[in-house]
């Protein structure tokens, strides 16, 4: 669960804000309608050390394949169904 709180709000109920997000739920401080913080529990937070995703386009070429009909325009059956 998200709980979104205005930041004065957050001041007066630190304590409160702190026992939801040991409870696992996300807490968002804005001020007005700009975020200024984001408050999460430990688990939910990606390691700095986490290495990222990197998309293995091939494993044997190291290439990505396209198939030559890739630009063609679609046909009408797409849009409208089979009925078309």
């Amino acid at each position: 669960m998200t709980t979104i709180i205005n930041i004065e709000t957050s001041k007066l109920q630190l304590s409160d804000l702190l026992e939801l997000v040991r409870g696992g739920n996300e807490v968002i401080v804005q001020e007005g309608t700009t975020t200024v913080a984001r408050v999460l529990p430990p688990e939910k937070v990606i390691s700095r050390e986490a290495k990222p995703f990197i998309f293995d386009l091939s494993a044997s070429s190291g290439k990505m394949m396209m198939s030559d009909d890739f630009d063609d325009e679609l046909p009408m059956e797409f849009w409208l169904g089979d009925d078309a």
